[in-house]
């Protein structure tokens, strides 16, 4: 399947597996929406999130273990529930990221995060309560401000 894309400021044309769909619920994009999971082949961490309804919707994601060691959250019975989530090992958890001019401008979205379920496909960004007792916002940066590398590596 192709997909098209304008994240590089044109439009683009993009081979996708059908395995590379999920179904997500994003705040403020609706319940259901269908995306393909590009990952980028130069930085394994990264990726994307490109609606295959609107060339324009694309979002750049992180793993966040990648970045930040102690990130980690529970998950709700509700949230479990409506991802049909069976084991751990079926779980993948992303982050958005806003780019900044720099790697140290870039910042991730650690309130917000976005559980995928591998085996269905379906996900949900949740938002967590109490982030800001563990000093996680919706601007977290990568690169900590004493330091020239990214958080974690």
């Amino acid at each position: 399947m192709n997909v098209i894309t304008t994240r590089f400021g044109h439009p683009e044309v993009v081979a996708i597996d059908n395995r590379q769909i999920v179904r997500l619920a994003i705040v403020g994009y609706g319940e259901g929406r269908a995306f393909a999971r590009i990952p980028d082949e130069d930085n394994p961490e990264l990726g994307w999130l490109q609606s295959l309804d609107d060339p324009a919707t694309c979002f750049v994601v992180a793993d966040p273990a990648a970045f930040f060691a102690d990130y980690a959250f529970d998950v709700t019975e509700d949230v479990v529930a409506a991802l049909d989530l069976q084991t751990t090992e079926e779980v993948d958890v992303l982050v958005i990221l806003r780019l900044g001019a720099t790697p140290a401008e870039t910042t991730a979205n650690l309130v917000a995060p976005i559980v995928l379920n591998r085996r269905t496909g379906r996900g949900r960004q949740i938002i967590l309560t109490a982030p800001l007792q563990r000093g996680w916002s919706v601007r977290t940066p990568l690169v900590p401000a004493d330091s020239a590398t990214p958080a974690g590596v």
